[in-house]
């Protein structure tokens, strides 16, 4: 299954150039229609994600917090996936889950589903269909965004450790679709800035010529042999 995985790893890796050409497009053009002032959500998110930053800078890194949501999000995916978990145990710096579920979703999920990003979200937007005010939503996303800052630091933290979940499912093949899956993740809440669908046309277009020259690389490169 390893030497499969690798197979579909290098398929998929001109699908992740192909998204990092599409964000540079998207931001570039953003920065010349002056989005960042513009839409409702963005600065108070982007704000969030500095604050965030700063209180894992300045303040005791809550290890304990990261692996309580990193095996709560090994649970959630296994029962989403039709599996039963029989047991979580989280300790100071490890913790691991017991379930009868094990493929690459369940163990990849929490390098790409921000649990406690998705937990904010869920209760901000509970309380704003109780209460509409614009605080609310302003408190909202700047927890969000505190929320994607610690997941992306301990992103940073773990991605190139010997972690096992890397181990079992093969290193490349992880790696690329974390990279895939965050890509996705950061693309979805930038291009959710506008309501057109042209910016995921844009997107689309970019993986698909990603594909293209990646085609008449190995071409040439057959060729060449």
């Amino acid at each position: 299954m390893k030497a499969i995985k690798f197979f579909i790893a290098l398929l998929l890796l001109p699908a992740a150039a192909g998204m990092g050409r599409a964000f540079w497009h998207l931001v570039a053009e953003s920065h010349a229609r002056h989005w960042w002032g513009i839409e409702f959500f963005f600065p108070w998110l982007v704000g969030g994600a500095i604050l965030g930053c700063g209180v894992l800078f300045f303040f005791p890194v809550p290890v304990r917090t990261y692996v309580a949501g990193h095996e709560l999000t090994h649970a959630l995916w296994a029962k989403m996936c039709g599996g039963k978990v029989r047991a979580i145990r989280i300790k100071a710096d490890s913790g691991y889950i017991i379930s009868d579920c094990d493929n690459f979703l369940v163990t990849l999920a929490p390098y790409i589903f921000p649990f406690y990003a998705w937990l904010a979200w869920c209760f901000f937007a509970a309380a704003q269909l109780f209460y509409h005010d614009p605080a609310i939503q302003k408190a909202g996303w700047v927890v969000i965004g505190m929320a994607l800052a610690f997941h992306f630091y301990f992103l940073g933290r773990v991605i190139f450790t010997r972690q096992s979940d890397f181990k079992s499912q093969g290193y490349l093949f992880s790696y690329v679709v974390i990279l895939i899956g965050n890509g996705l993740l950061i693309l979805a809440i930038f291009l959710l800035q506008k309501s057109s669908g042209a910016e995921w046309k844009r997107v689309l277009f970019d993986i698909g010529r990603a594909y293209q020259e990646s085609f008449f690389w190995v071409k040439g490169w057959i060729s060449r042999i």
